[in-house]
């Protein structure tokens, strides 16, 4: 279920989160809200790690695998399915990330 994003908040009927980084998109899986926070928040020249998952009361539960480690453009930039979780990324890849653990688990690439 896609949520209201406004800067740095989440919301959704029956509640919100605020958080430290600016959001792009957030969805609600059960009773995780997973989040791509602005990669633009994060060092350069360096992966962003920005696909986080949270409980509905903020805590962090995971931050996802990104599919490099080398390259400076690796973000996640926005949700393609919930079910199973695909998300792509900067560099043109959709990534199939495990919604429990933000384990990567396959990516092609779509450009």
């Amino acid at each position: 279920m896609k949520l209201r994003v406004a800067g740095k908040r989440v919301e959704w009927d029956g509640g919100d989160l605020d958080l430290h980084l600016g959001v792009l998109e957030a969805i609600r899986l059960g009773e995780r809200i997973l989040v791509i926070h602005d990669f633009m928040a994060y060092p350069r020249h360096r992966p962003a790690p920005n696909l986080v998952a949270y409980t509905v009361s903020g805590d962090q539960l995971w931050t996802a695998e990104n599919p490099t480690e080398s390259s400076a453009t690796d973000a996640y930039v926005g949700f393609l399915s919930e079910d199973p979780l695909w998300v792509s990324n900067f560099q043109g890849l959709a990534c199939k990330i495990d919604a429990e653990t933000g384990r990567l688990l396959a990516s092609k690439f779509t450009k």
